[in-house]
């Protein structure tokens, strides 16, 4: 059996979602659409992508070299995809983007690389800022967009997003704190006491 481009789009919708449950929920499928799906994929590789635990998954060594390879993958037909409607036009301009410290150097250059392939003509402008003056600028128009985190943002209802990825929750606690002696840790439960 040959790799589809499905297999591929559901193996890094899990690795992101750390979830096959959240994977099917964000593709629109079963979750034994998704299952079988890597199954497959596992088996047409000869290798173990996914360590499977109580709260979900996590990337093997080799899932995390696969993960190259699929972004590629995924990003070259997307590429494909947008070239029948960009051939014989060419889009110049600049664009300013607000991005955090955070952002920047974690997330935003693989998405500059493939907005660059895919806009050659673009000037990206970008801009660092504070989280709230990020924000102050994207709602006040000083910036055309921004890329940024989402899940803390006061003014919802003046901005419209995109989700471009999907970054999964950690605890980080010293090496003998309680709370690491435990499966999953809910914020609301578990570290109030701590928090208060």
């Amino acid at each position: 059996m040959a790799l589809t481009f499905r297999q591929v789009r559901h193996f890094i919708a899990t690795a992101e979602a750390g979830q096959v449950s959240g994977a099917a929920a964000g593709l629109n499928v079963t979750q034994s659409a998704v299952t079988a799906s890597i199954k497959a994929l596992e088996a047409e590789l000869g290798r173990k992508l996914f360590d499977r635990h109580s709260n979900g998954v996590t990337l093997t060594f080799e899932g995390q070299q696969f993960m190259q390879r699929a972004r590629a993958i995924e990003a070259s037909v997307s590429d494909a995809m947008r070239g029948p409607h960009r051939w014989g036009t060419q889009v110049d301009g600049t664009v300013e983007v607000a991005v955090s410290y955070t952002v920047a150097g974690y997330f935003l250059p693989p998405l500059l690389s493939r907005f660059w392939r895919a806009f050659p003509g673009i000037t990206v402008r970008l801009h660092e800022y504070e989280r709230d003056a990020l924000e102050h600028s994207l709602v006040s128009g000083s910036v055309d967009a921004a890329v940024m985190l989402v899940s803390n943002l006061h003014d919802r209802a003046s901005i419209r997003s995109h989700l471009l990825l999907r970054s999964r929750r950690r605890l980080w606690a010293c090496a003998n704190h309680p709370l690491l002696h435990k499966d999953s840790v809910r914020l609301a439960v578990d570290l109030d006491p701590f928090l208060a």
